[in-house]
């Protein structure tokens, strides 16, 4: 009898094990994060700079998550947020997204912000691929899942960024409209309180727009596709 017994905890242990392999192997594998900060750019509207050169979402990549670390990203986020009092952002709402200009006067913090939206633009692109950034946050969470419903134009200037995004045209369902358009909204206003407050904000989660729910997510179709992803996502589920 106590052989039997030791050999069945023996078996429960190991399927435990094996479980929580796999699912590290997911983690590091698709960045599906706890913490994080989440300065993401996005966004243009009033100010000056001149502007220096203009970078699609495809020409990013080559300059974005495949070449820095989540630790780097991690660190020039904490560089933002601890210097937000020297940075400016204005942003404009248009009928399919948003416009925004986010500059600093310090060179240092102006590079920062490029980088950072840099970064942010390919780590997007990619996603679900390479995972994403401050994923505890329902709003930023959406923001990855349904990112290819949205497109950004980022402009470097002297001093910042100017950014442009809006829905992709090819968007027909109406929900799925609605939902792309008030995350792209909705991320520029919290990206806006992180500049104005800092931690404070940083600390904070936000709600993603509830006309979300019931569009089709860009994270489901990758799930479908991979099998370590749907056993991820399984896992989740069953809170193991």
């Amino acid at each position: 009898m106590k052989t039997n017994k030791y050999k069945s905890l023996q078996h429960q242990l190991l399927s435990i094990l094996l479980l929580s392999t796999l699912s590290s192997c997911a983690n590091a594998r698709y960045g599906y994060h706890g913490g994080g900060g989440g300065w993401a750019g996005g966004g243009s509207g009033n100010g000056g700079g001149q502007g220096m050169g203009q970078t699609s979402t495809s020409a990013a990549m080559n300059h974005g998550s495949g070449t820095h670390s989540r630790r780097e990203m991690m660190q020039l986020i904490h560089r933002l947020i601890d210097s937000h009092d020297d940075v400016t952002r204005y942003y404009n709402e248009t009928d399919v997204g948003i416009e925004s200009y986010t500059f600093s006067d310090d060179p240092d913090v102006a590079a920062w912000i490029q980088e950072h939206v840099s970064q942010m633009t390919a780590l997007m692109t990619s996603y679900p691929e390479n995972g994403g950034i401050r994923m505890r946050d329902p709003l930023f969470k959406a923001a990855f899942d349904f990112s290819n419903f949205h497109e950004m134009s980022v402009t470097n200037t002297t001093d910042g960024v100017r950014v442009v995004q809006n829905l992709v045209a090819e968007v027909d369902d109406t929900n799925t409209k609605a939902c792309a358009i008030s995350i792209i909204k909705e991320h520029a206003a919290v990206v806006s309180k992180f500049a104005a407050h800092g931690r404070s904000e940083m600390r904070k989660n936000h709600e993603a727009p509830t006309i979300c729910k019931n569009a089709p997510r860009k994270v489901v179709a990758a799930a479908a596709a991979d099998p370590i992803l749907r056993l991820r996502l399984g896992l989740r589920r069953l809170k193991l």
